[in-house]
């Protein structure tokens, strides 16, 4: 007996085990011919702010069956996205209770209604994407399942504005239309953004969720025509209770323009659409042959016309203005044989794009309205045909632009302007700049402004739209022009042409913008008026306007960099030297700097000498304009050796001279210097042999005279060579031979070279950059010189680290340790 009682006991104690097992939806059931009934009213597409109602009932189509049920979760829900993962489930929800309930044939069985907001287990709103939602009952095996498509503004941009526009149909219908737009100054990049368009009342909803079209970018100002949506009169007469946004941002109420349609303008709002429930939207097939859009509609519905047979056609463009308006009789399209054939395919009107003069209509997307009855049928059709006559052009695009130079670089500034505001695009490229400099050696990239989609159009703030481009340019101190050659594509090709001209660097566009120059200061008197001149190894100018002496006055042998303009008059008594006037406008750093050159063949113990910085008034000569432009030549040697020849005769110097043996000897030297070192230039043959001036230049005559020396133009450089079978006059350039370059200390070539001697006493070697900031000078100055010492064999590059450092080479090394005039310099 103790035996029975305790197998009752295990009996019972399984049967309670089993009871609480969680549900299982493998197992097998004997019910299955029960059905599960989504009663409510699902949709197919869901927004965010939304809440899923789950209204599910369990029908018996047959006999009377008795089943098992949760009372806590009648049934659970799985929310799977497309990619197969479950986002949600609602058997979290569920406790562990079990009832029996029974269900006769025919019956509904209501279970407990559920509700989602549309969030996953972490209480995040789901991102958008098609989901499908999996139902099963809590411990039967019976399924349902629906799919639908969730629209979420988690990735939505709040720079986005939405123009929203109604146009008047006919009696009975608006066509609402939607434009995206870009307020901003940056760009918007569309990807991984969430825009979608809402318009919906308290009966009917539309969603559009491809606000961009396919555009990529969305630029500034720029607008793109979403979407559009034909809709009742009512709907807008009934207290203005038809709502448009984009998803996640203010709603607005749409009403119509107090404005007529061909005048109305958009006004500001946020959201795009383009369905219709009330107006019921059918197809309208769109065929185009050559200019010819052919409108084809199919009349299986419109077979009983009676005595009316016609169709109304609108089309209205993307601003919104009415483009054609008219009524077709298509009674002839139909006869008694169509009648009952479900698929009359006609081609209702033929719309030609081109006017008779052969002007295509403006780019851009129509939407075409064919109204039939109580039916509507619609398409949109977008024009990229462009005209190429300049007789068709119907809104002329101006075109301005501005170019100049800062930070070594180039800046553009383009600005397209029309008279309506509306600049239309035509190509996804509409600007490209070409750079040509005067130098050729230096290539500028060009560039080209693209990503934007033809057939939108921008609508600047005050009808003109600015694009800028920076354009980084190395070495751009030596280039004296640059040409820009401009290609604008909008309604039609257009091409300009503009130039830069630069100085060291600095914009002068038209010759009287700003330039900045240094160089030292020297009063030169003729016929008893006085001119400033400033003058550098490089240049020279004289200084037109002496009422700046108010203010500041140039000091006879002071040196110092300024900022200048051309004048405006460049004929007064000082053009008579033939230099460019100026106007000193700023200055940056001035020094007192006395510098004394003595003209002298003979040596120091020669009395006879002349300042040449000082420019004095020798009374021996007629005229103090000679040693003026003296002064102003002696830094261009091609013009300072005629010069010190002819201010050597004007001194008597000439007449004084007569032949020693200490000449010969001198011209000896050179002779054989030049014969070891031909190409040498004038400068650094005075220095190398010690020579004065004037010295050189008398001697350097007489060997010409005499045919054994001769002598070529090398840019600002004056070359000499000995006169042979192998080196003389007529000889391509290329093939002459150039020495050993040697700097002059004080150059900026014979700084870096000191800078990187001094630095290579304690082991260091420093970069381009490191230079350029102990020197106080641009990189791009310094790069130019760094690539000369390397091209004469002075300086090397290498690589150390990451970086190029510059050193010194055994040529260098040697020039600076046996060159006098370096020398003196460290002494």
């Amino acid at each position: 007996m103790a035996g029975g009682t305790r197998l009752v006991v295990a009996l019972l104690a399984g049967v309670f085990l089993l009871s609480i097992i969680p549900h299982s939806y493998g197992q097998e059931s004997t019910n299955s011919n029960l059905i599960l009934l989504l009663e409510s009213d699902i949709e197919q597409t869901y927004i965010e702010g939304d809440r899923l109602t789950l209204d599910v009932q369990l029908f018996n189509p047959t006999e009377k069956v008795t089943i098992s049920n949760n009372p806590s979760c009648e049934f659970i829900f799985a929310i799977i996205n497309s990619y197969g993962d479950e986002v949600y489930s609602s058997e979290t929800t569920c406790r562990n209770q079990i009832q029996t309930i029974v269900i006769d044939e025919n019956e509904k069985y209501d279970l407990t209604t559920q509700y989602w907001d549309f969030t996953d287990a972490q209480d995040q709103i789901i991102p958008s994407g098609t989901y499908t939602i999996d139902i099963a009952h809590s411990k039967e095996p019976i399924y349902n399942s629906l799919v639908f498509e969730f629209y979420s503004s988690a990735n939505n941009n709040n720079n986005l504005d939405l123009k929203a526009k109604l146009v008047d149909i006919d009696d009975d219908s608006y066509l609402a239309q939607f434009t995206i737009y870009n307020p901003s100054t940056e760009p918007i990049i569309t990807d991984n953004i969430d825009c979608t368009i809402i318009l919906e009342n308290q009966m009917h909803r539309f969603i559009f969720d491809d606000c961009f079209n396919g555009a990529a970018i969305l630029h500034p100002f720029e607008n793109i025509y979403s979407s559009s949506q034909l809709i009742p009169k009512g709907w807008i007469n009934d207290n203005s209770s038809l709502k448009y946004s984009i998803l996640g941002a203010d709603e607005n109420y749409l009403f119509p323009s107090n404005e007529t349609s061909d005048g109305n303008r958009e006004e500001v709002l946020p959201a795009t659409v383009q369905n219709t429930p009330s107006v019921t939207k059918n197809e309208l097939v769109l065929s185009q042959v050559g200019s010819t859009i052919s409108l084809q509609v199919n009349l299986a519905e419109h077979t009983n016309v009676g005595s009316e047979c016609h169709a109304d056609v609108t089309i209205v463009n993307d601003l919104g203005d009415l483009v054609k308006s008219l009524n077709v009789d298509y009674c002839e399209m139909i006869n008694k044989s169509t009648e009952g054939n479900s698929n009359i395919m006609k081609e209702l009107y033929q719309w030609e794009l081109t006017d008779s003069y052969g002007c295509y209509i403006e780019q851009g997307r129509y939407t075409i309205i064919v109204g039939i009855e109580d039916s509507y049928y619609s398409a949109d059709y977008q024009n990229y045909d462009a005209n190429t006559a300049i007789s068709c052009l119907s809104n002329h695009i101006n075109v301005d632009s501005e170019n100049f130079i800062l930070d070594e670089s180039i800046y553009s500034r383009i600005t397209l302007s029309s008279e309506d505001g509306i600049i239309r695009l035509y190509s996804d490229c509409i600007i490209k700049i070409q750079y040509n400099s005067n130098d050729e050696a230096y290539e500028i990239p060009s560039f080209e402004i693209c990503g934007y989609t033809a057939g939108n159009y921008l609508t600047p703030n005050e009808n003109s739209y600015l694009i800028s481009h920076k354009t980084q340019i190395s070495d751009l101190a030596y280039m004296e022009k640059i040409d820009l050659s401009y290609k604008i594509s909008l309604e039609f090709t257009q091409y300009y042409e503009d130039s830069i001209y630069t100085y060291f660097g600095q914009t002068l566009k038209d010759e009287k913008d700003l330039i900045r120059i240094n160089g030292q200061w020297d009063l030169v008197q003729f016929n008893g008026d006085s001119c400033w001149m400033i003058s550098s190894p490089n240049s020279a100018f004289m200084l037109g306007d002496l009422n700046q002496a108010r203010v500041w006055t140039p000091h006879k042998g002071w040196s110092g960099e300024y900022s200048a303009s051309l004048a405006e008059d460049q004929n007064n008594v000082c053009g008579l030297f033939g230099l460019p006037i100026i106007t000193i406008n700023s200055v940056y750093s001035e020094s007192e700097l006395i510098e004394q050159v003595f003209l002298s063949e003979q040596g120091p113990d020669e009395e006879e000498t002349v300042t040449v910085t000082e420019i004095a008034v020798i009374s021996v000569t007629s005229s103090s304009i000679v040693f003026g432009l003296l002064v102003i030549i002696s830094n261009t040697e091609s013009l300072r050796i005629p010069t010190t020849t002819a201010g050597l005769w004007l001194l008597g110097l000439v007449g004084k001279t007569h032949e020693t043996t200490d000449g010969r000897f001198q011209r000896g030297r050179l002779i054989g210097y030049l014969t070891a070192n031909p190409g040498c230039h004038f400068r650094a043959l005075m220095a190398a042999l010690s020579m004065s001036n004037g010295q050189i230049t008398h001697h350097l005559r007489l060997l010409e005279n005499q045919e054994l020396i001769w002598r070529v133009n090398d840019g600002r450089f004056v070359r000499y060579y000995p006169l042979n079978n192998s080196l003389y006059p007529g000889m391509n350039p290329e093939n002459l031979p150039v020495p050993l370059l040697s700097p002059d200390p004080k150059s900026l070539q014979g700084k870096i070279l000191t800078l990187l001697d001094d630095e290579h006493q304690y082991g260091e070697f420093p970069t381009q950059s490191e230079l350029a900031k102990k020197l106080a000078k641009s990189q791009q100055l310094i790069s130019h010189h760094l690539r000369t010492l390397q091209k004469y064999g002075l300086v090397e590059k290498r690589k150390m680290g990451i970086k190029n450092r510059y050193k010194l080479t055994r040529e260098a090394i040697f020039l600076l340790e046996t060159d006098l005039e370096f020398i003196k310099l460290k002494e």
